[in-house]
């Protein structure tokens, strides 16, 4: 379980899943790297499944069905957490979709599954609410948590700072007085083949697929060296 009051020495963080529309290969590709870089922490920066059957989206006519979706879904979790028995996972704005369906009839989200009833794995922890600092000094967001850049939000809080959500991959810092900050961006690890990702296609900028390492305190940005990258 995550300690607060640890020295984690390399950290690695995995970016939105959207299982059951994820890279495969991305993901075991990340997976290698636990024991290449001797990772004591792993986290997860949200949007772990994609919920897009039950959305407030247009349903195209290719995507899965409700019970298709979930029955893949729970799959992925298992053949997850085979690869990270021991993860603290974010919840993102993907992560809630089951949450807001159910307001929206006026169900009590206490009739409803969340993720940690969905995947009650024992190494697997869920920050739902408390905000994530690691060694004192870096914040892990899911990164819709409030408006700019994840470089501007690192300027405003005042720390470092690493997020998903973006699907883009960016580092940049700043001084301030005797430290230095960093604000990053740490892509994803979706299938960009996925009907589920249709809507990114028109995109010019695309996605970047990849993770981010923290390796002593020093932020790395890692591209996955596959097939996918846009």
């Amino acid at each position: 379980m995550f300690n607060k009051n640890k020295k984690y020495s390399s950290v690695l963080f995995l970016p939105d899943l959207h299982m059951p529309y994820h890279n495969e290969d991305a993901v075991e590709w990340a997976a290698s790297l636990q024991a290449t870089y001797e990772t004591d922490l792993v986290v997860q920066l949200g949007d772990i499944s994609d919920q897009r059957s039950w959305s407030r989206f247009v349903k195209d006519p290719d995507f899965d069905n409700p019970t298709l979706e979930f029955s893949k879904l729970v799959k992925a979790g298992e053949w997850l957490e085979k690869l990270f028995p021991s993860m603290y996972i974010l919840y993102g704005n993907h992560s809630i979709r089951i949450i807001k369906k159910a307001f929206e009839v006026g169900l009590p989200k206490e009739l409803v599954k969340g993720l940690s009833e969905i995947f009650p794995y024992k190494g697997w922890e869920w920050g739902i609410v408390e905000k994530l600092i690691i060694n004192q000094d870096v914040l892990a967001i899911h990164g819709d948590e409030m408006a700019g850049t994840a470089f501007q939000k690192a300027k405003t809080l005042g720390i470092s700072l690493v997020q998903g959500h973006t699907h883009k991959a960016s580092l940049s810092y700043f001084n301030a007085f005797d430290k230095q900050i960093f604000g990053a961006e740490a892509g994803c690890l979706v299938d960009l083949t996925s009907s589920a990702f249709r809507y990114a296609a028109k995109n010019p900028t695309g996605c970047w697929l990849g993770v981010m390492l923290l390796l002593d305190g020093v932020p790395v940005l890692l591209p996955y060296p596959g097939k996918g990258n846009w």
